[in-house]
């Protein structure tokens, strides 16, 4: 894998993070609305259990003021309506002109039935108490000793959440005040306008109040996974949008790249790579002690073909000799072409003898080369400079002018042949 390959890569994983990152914080988000809604919903449910109980507790009130206005009212006695023992009035109990047998429901009587029918029809329980009760089952338990207590310090009204009989219960409860329509029953217990002589409790069920809205917090789960699935589902396209757009954007500056350090022509690698090749190998042969060897080629009577046949033809014939080239070196050396008919061959950790070895097979290779050129042939011929790195030599331009000076001298000596450069 190249360095552009690397790049592209590590674009690719940086970009799938940001992807995740983008996705857990849209998540957390969405996690974050769910919670302050269901929160202000928990509280709109507080919010709808006190509004229940106040509305059972406000119609208490006015029923017990209807039948205090009335001086109580009276009603056929049953199993239900039993004659109040705690009512220590003359006329509680009356027989009419033709017989019928009535007894007297004061307004705590009538408050406490109401409160039976409500308990068995919606389960909301009402409470009518007092710190000095009149009836024993009229007493405070705990919740409601502590309310009554808060109204005496000026309180208006106590409400929270609690247990009864292992259940979960908004319970509100407000004062009650001394009207002077009270007086009538309760006068004989100290009482005087105006004064707090208890209150009563309203006991709300969560259970009613959690039915009343499951539908509401159903919708807003929905809602919230709607939310987060399509703003996901946005997050992973756009992701894969800039995945592609970046794939094909490292591919062309992979290509653009390789543009830079490829020849047009041949295929081969050219001036610019050689150069940064040999400087990389040059510095890994000093650091290492190991040797470095290269050749430099020039196609013999090139001229002749561009002069004669055109440059299309000269074109076929470097293409041809390129081919060669390839075929005749090892998998570690780098071929290229320089410009016009010169190759420049670098040939890593190879001796004199070594590369003298490799460039007699491509002299060879090339001299069985025979190339039509429209009207004519070109038979193949190279003239080859062989250059071993020395201690003397200080910089890779000295090593290039070595190998540059062995073809002279193969092109001296014949052409079609291969000269090692001088010391």
């Amino acid at each position: 894998m190249d360095k552009n390959d690397k790049e592209l890569t590590l674009q690719q994983r940086n970009l799938k993070k940001y992807a995740l990152a983008t996705i857990a914080l849209w998540s957390l988000v969405i996690s974050l609305s769910l919670y302050v809604t269901y929160q202000s919903n928990a509280k709109h449910l507080m919010d709808l259990g006190r509004i229940i109980a106040r509305s059972s507790l406000e119609k208490d009130i006015l029923y017990r003021r209807w039948n205090a206005a009335q001086g109580g009212v009276y009603a056929k006695p049953s199993k239900l309506t039993t004659p109040n023992p705690y009512l220590h009035i003359a006329e509680r109990d009356i027989i009419t002109s033709r017989g019928k047998r009535l007894t007297m429901i004061n307004p705590a009587y009538m408050t406490r039935q109401v409160h039976e029918i409500g308990r068995r029809t919606n389960g909301i329980q009402g409470h009518i108490t007092s710190l000095n009760p009149i009836r024993e089952a009229n007493k405070p338990d705990s919740w409601e000793r502590l309310a009554l207590e808060k109204f005496e310090q000026g309180a208006n009204e106590v409400s929270s959440i609690e247990i009864i009989n292992e259940k979960q219960y908004l319970r509100l409860m407000q004062p009650l005040t001394t009207e002077k329509s009270c007086l009538k029953c309760h006068q004989q217990q100290g009482y005087v306008q105006g004064q707090i002589r208890g209150g009563i409790s309203q006991s709300v069920p969560m259970a009613l109040l959690t039915k009343m809205m499951k539908k509401n917090l159903s919708e807003l789960w929905i809602k919230h996974l709607m939310l987060w699935l399509a703003g996901t589902i946005f997050i992973y396209f756009t992701y894969r949008a800039l995945a592609q757009k970046t794939l094909k954007l490292g591919k062309a500056n992979k290509k653009l790249g390789e543009l830079a350090l490829t020849d047009v022509l041949t295929g081969l690698f050219n001036r610019r790579y050689a150069r940064q090749q040999l400087k990389k190998l040059w510095k890994e042969s000093i650091e290492h002690g190991t040797p470095l060897a290269c050749m430099l080629i020039d196609a013999d009577n090139f001229k002749e073909v561009n002069d004669n046949y055109g440059h299309e033809a000269g074109d076929v014939v470097l293409r041809e000799i390129a081919k060669e080239l390839q075929n005749a070196v090892r998998t570690d050396d780098i071929v290229c072409r320089l410009g016009g008919d010169e190759f420049f061959i670098i040939c890593p950790n190879t001796d004199e003898a070594g590369c003298m070895h490799i460039a007699n097979i491509t002299l060879a290779k090339v001299l069985a080369l025979s190339v039509d050129v429209g009207a004519g042939t070109w038979q193949g011929s190279i003239s080859i400079g062989v250059a071993v790195k020395k201690d003397s030599m200080e910089n890779i331009g000295q090593l290039i002018k070595a190998a540059d000076q062995g073809v002279y001298a193969a092109k001296d000596a014949g052409r079609g042949c291969i000269r090692l450069a001088k010391e």
